[in-house]
């Protein structure tokens, strides 16, 4: 099921960058949300197993199409050189709407002209600096997309998806101690919730690369104990240590995700190492990465040794069952 998903959102990434070309941005991830929406009404509520399929397709391949441009978006907003709506606007000549966008963004009694001249003075140079799809594969912006690719395997190969996917099936692994694996899968969620706020307070304080170092190396030290611990349960070693240890999973599996949420969840997504005017082309790379290595969870299925290395990829929603 979730391969129809996975082809969907590279078919979709495919044609992003040229969308959000001619079509605003903001009016753009509005309009997305309605077939993605009636995607998931033909989930919900099939009449047949092909509207199941179709229905699937077509969500993949409108979030597939609403990701990049809404991570685009999000980028262009945070920088004063290079916010969608007004930058848009003022491309069209509507000045008087660029305005009140500014003021939207920033509020009712800011002063909008000195921006709106440098966003004028951007679009200028951004016309009279032609790009061409060639240029992503000169060194200066080679070195930041390929950075932000290799964060991209590392980031799915941590196997975050399927500790998620599976939190209700690994606590009740984990045996009796767990009055309600649901209970605890609500846990591990609630504390992703509260370190991706985290992440987002401390990323320009501590800054990027400090923060994904302190990460990835607090989830190693999590995956070791979670390891451990069921490696110990399967092999029916200690058992008796074990039962008076039941918490060992809530606690692991809880610092994984929270040390995945601090760094390495969000640090990937920040795309500021890239050009400006090179992002439209440059932001399809990591994120048609992502979908290209849930396609290679699907193929970890096969039993083939060549493919077990993929075994920790995965992608959300679960094709469980």
């Amino acid at each position: 099921m979730m391969s129809t998903v996975s082809l969907a959102l590279v078919l979709g990434g495919l044609v992003a960058a040229q969308i959000a070309k001619h079509w605003s941005r903001k009016w753009l991830l509005i309009a997305l949300h309605f077939p993605i929406f009636a995607s998931w009404l033909m989930i919900t509520y099939p009449v047949n197993f092909s509207m199941f399929i179709v229905a699937r397709v077509l969500g993949g391949f409108f979030l597939g199409i609403r990701d990049p441009i809404a991570q685009l978006y999000v980028a262009e907003i945070a920088h004063k050189d290079q916010r969608e709506s007004p930058t848009f606007l003022l491309l069209h000549k509507r000045h008087e709407e660029a305005a009140a966008a500014l003021r939207k963004l920033q509020g009712p009694h800011y002063d909008v002209t000195m921006e709106m001249d440098q966003v004028i003075k951007h679009i200028k140079e951004s016309q009279e600096t032609r790009s061409h799809f060639r240029d992503i594969f000169q060194w200066n912006y080679l070195k930041p997309v390929g950075l932000v690719a290799l964060m991209m395997l590392f980031r799915q190969m941590t196997g975050i998806y399927v500790v998620l996917n599976f939190t209700v099936d690994i606590f009740e692994a984990a045996g009796e101690g767990f009055a309600d694996s649901h209970v605890s899968t609500i846990s591990a969620g609630a504390v992703q919730f509260v370190f991706l706020i985290i992440s987002s307070l401390l990323m320009d304080r501590v800054g990027r690369k400090r923060l994904t170092i302190i990460s990835s190396f607090l989830m190693a030290f999590a995956h070791f104990g979670f390891g451990l611990y069921y490696y110990f349960l399967d092999n029916e070693l200690h058992l008796e240590t074990l039962k008076s240890l039941y918490w060992v999973p809530i606690v692991t599996l809880c610092l994984f995700v929270a040390e995945f949420s601090l760094g390495m969840s969000s640090v990937v997504f920040v795309l500021l190492v890239i050009a400006q005017y090179k992002r439209s082309l440059t932001l399809l790379q990591p994120i048609h990465m992502l979908w290209q290595l849930s396609q290679l969870k699907r193929l970890s299925h096969m039993q083939n040794p060549a493919f077990l290395p993929f075994n920790s990829v995965e992608m959300y929603p679960s094709d469980k069952g």
